[in-house]
């Protein structure tokens, strides 16, 4: 391997060098290298360099003897040229400064502060721009580098050619639009946005301060006054502490656990079981059967178009709050898309105080409900809700018909309740809950998307929710199921937890309902911005068709609410009794008396009929029997001697003696059904 040319000088070529640079030339070839190697590798000194002594074919003549020598060797970065200049680009290249399009004012920063350190001149920094750049940005360097005659002609003629003709204006939008995001620090935050300020190079420090403060994120202005801070290194200090207090609140949170992810549900309607592909059903397949030893695996079902996301219902507030928040919502509620549940927070476990599992007999169904069924059973698959189980444990379905008409699929849990430990944990009185809401001129009703489906099950507990599905075998519920009687305790236990006492009494929660109340529009947004981060936080998703925001008047828990005051719903009173309550009522009707409650459970029948409404009748289209005897007295009035209809209504014949058991009759006669109800001939 040949060796370099360090190694091939003689020590008195070393010598005569170190001489020239005023080094010193004194100790061994080795120290002599040593030396040079440092002189080169160092930065330049910008200090004038001592004369070099003297030789002796340079000694004064003998009439200046004793003069000084005044010939001074020039300085190294304006030496001859062969070597001053290279070590000037040498020394450039070690900078590991290149720009290659991207970034141009970091660049322009970058090099005008090593030019600045290094005490390079104009003429040294031109020589070494070829060093600086890379690709399309070296030919352009190549093109144009006989135009400039100085740095400042450079720095212009780059700003023109790599930033954009309206940078500054563009520039200032950023800083405009430049806010601190949900978990970013504030000191990344505050850098971004001073350097870009600083690049804009418009704004007073006040106006900086102002703009860092306005941007940053909303909780921290709640907890920092703008009157008190007079630097930007004030707000940072503050902004700093609030930082570690968030952080030590987290690191004493337990650890999250890994999130259930759902697998992917075999579908007959989905899958062709004989070729192991979707798309077609096995009466379509025209494809040849698999066999065992060929795993072709089952493909995911398409991706289907996502649909926008729904902002839930607005109030009647209008004007700027209204746009106000329709811009809030449509920026926050969008986040809730990609949380992704149950919550790590909280378990369910079902405290059974018997080992002896309870298998109940499967009630048979006709087969449109054995569709709805089936329909429920494969839609909770696909959601991860429930899986398959080896259980001993089966408790019956049952379906549970809502107000829409539709059906509830449930699990009939009542003799899993009644070996079940209760929890005692309390729910909130509802009379309490109501006098929070007065005096609040802004509601907000948030409603949780199959709340106890976001809490999963402990693994013990599984196996307990068991339930038989005819042709899918036994399942098991992963979340918390409807039905169990500690279910809601433990749901509030979670909402307790994650909302806690510091939001009341502007926010608080009764199971899965939560409500904010404020008495000022931007107090009711602030409040609403907490909320939604800490349900993101633990894992909540929101029902965005059945929120309701900044309303004025709300109906909760059998009263409503608005700036008025609270009283009871109208709504909420008792319907008009059919069947066996509707026959007794309208019988007793023809009696002049007034029937109260009395204790006692032989009473019950009383005890509804005391309930009803003064003017409660029976519908017609409701019970069949009525309409019999309308159409009896309508047809042949003596058959039925006590009723008569008199001026469009059905009256019914008083007796005034209720003592008497031959009940005279009189003339008298009181209304059987009220005449509003359209009845007649």
């Amino acid at each position: 391997m040949p060796k370099s040319w360090i190694y091939n000088s003689a020590k008195t070529e070393w010598q005569a060098k170190l001489q020239r640079l005023g080094l010193d030339d004194a100790g061994t070839i080795d120290e002599l290298r040593r030396r040079m190697s440092e002189y080169v590798t160092a930065p330049p000194k910008h200090t004038p360099r001592p004369n070099p002594p003297s030789r002796p074919e340079m000694n004064p003549p003998t009439g200046t003897a004793g003069a000084r020598d005044t010939t001074t060797v020039p300085d190294v970065t304006t030496g001859p040229p062969g070597e001053s200049v290279a070590k000037t680009i040498n020394q450039i290249r070690k900078w590991g400064c290149h720009f290659d399009g991207k970034d141009p004012v970091a660049f322009l920063e970058r090099a005008t502060e090593l030019k600045k350190s290094y005490g390079y001149g104009d003429s040294q920094m031109l020589a070494g721009l070829p060093e600086l750049f890379r690709g399309e940005a070296l030919l352009w360097c190549r093109n144009c580098r006989d135009e400039w005659q100085d740095w400042g002609d450079f720095m212009q003629a780059f700003r023109d050619h790599f930033l954009p003709s309206r940078y500054r204006a563009q520039l200032l939008r950023e800083i405009k639009d430049r806010y601190q995001k949900l978990d970013e620090p504030f000191h990344k935050f505050a850098n971004e946005l001073c350097t870009l300020m600083r690049r804009a190079g418009t704004l007073i420090p006040t106006e900086q301060l102002d703009q860092l403060y306005e941007n940053m994120n909303p909780q921290y202005r709640y907890h920092i006054s703008r009157g008190s801070l007079q630097k930007i290194s004030e707000l940072s200090a503050h902004a700093s502490e609030l930082d570690a207090s968030d952080a030590e609140c987290r690191a004493r949170r337990p650890a999250p656990k890994p999130p259930v992810t759902a697998s992917t549900a075999y579908g007959r309607t989905e899958c062709c079981w004989r070729c192991k592909q979707r798309g077609h059903t096995r009466r379509d397949c025209q494809r040849p059967m698999r066999h065992a030893d060929a795993r072709q695996p089952i493909l995911p079902p398409p991706l289907t178009p996502t649909t926008p996301t729904r902002t839930g219902t607005v109030g009647t507030i209008t004007g700027p709050e209204g746009s106000h928040l329709q811009t809030f919502l449509a920026d926050e509620l969008p986040k809730f898309s990609t949380v992704q549940g149950p919550t790590d927070r909280i378990q369910h476990e079902i405290r059974v105080t018997t080992s002896v599992p309870i298998k109940q007999r499967y009630r048979p169904r006709n087969p449109a409900m054995q569709a709805v069924i089936d329909r429920a059973v494969e839609q909770m698959l696909r959601d991860g809700v429930i899986e398959p189980s080896n259980s001993a444990w089966s408790p019956p379905v049952v379906l549970v018909k809502k107000r829409d008409g539709s059906h509830r699929f449930c699990i009939d849990y009542r003799r899993v309740n009644d070996i079940t430990e209760r929890d005692a944990y309390p729910l909130p009185q509802i009379t309490a809950t109501l006098d929070k809401l007065r005096g609040a001129k802004y509601f907000s009703t948030l409603d949780l998307k199959s709340g106890y489906w976001q809490v999963p099950l402990t693994a013990k507990s599984r196996p307990v929710t068991a339930f038989t599905v005819p042709g899918k075998g036994l399942m098991q519920f992963r979340v918390m199921p409807f039905g169990l009687h500690s279910a809601p305790a433990t749901f509030q236990r979670l909402l307790d937890q994650v909302l806690g006492p510091e939001l009341e009494p502007e926010a608080f929660v009764y199971l899965d309902d939560i409500v904010i109340c404020t008495r000022t529009f931007h107090r009711h947004l602030v409040v609403l911005r907490e909320v939604f981060c800490r349900l993101r936080e633990i894992k909540l998703r929101l029902n965005n068709d059945k929120c309701w925001f900044c309303i004025s008047r709300i109906k909760y828990l059998g009263h409503i609410v608005d700036r008025d005051g609270i009283r009871t719903d109208s709504e909420k009173r008792l319907e008009s009794p059919t069947g066996r309550l509707g026959r007794w009522a309208f019988e007793l009707r023809q009696h002049d008396f007034e029937v109260k409650y009395r204790k006692g459970a032989l009473n019950s029948v009383a005890d509804a009929l005391s309930r009803q409404p003064v003017a409660a009748g029976i519908s017609r289209v409701r019970c069949a029997w009525y309409q019999r005897l309308w159409k009896a007295v309508r047809r042949n009035s003596a058959e039925v001697p006590d009723y008569r209809i008199r001026a469009g209504s059905y009256t019914a014949t008083c007796f005034t003696n209720s003592t008497s058991t031959k009940f005279p009759r009189t003339t008298s006669g009181r209304s059987a059904y009220p005449a509003t109800t359209g009845l007649g001939s």
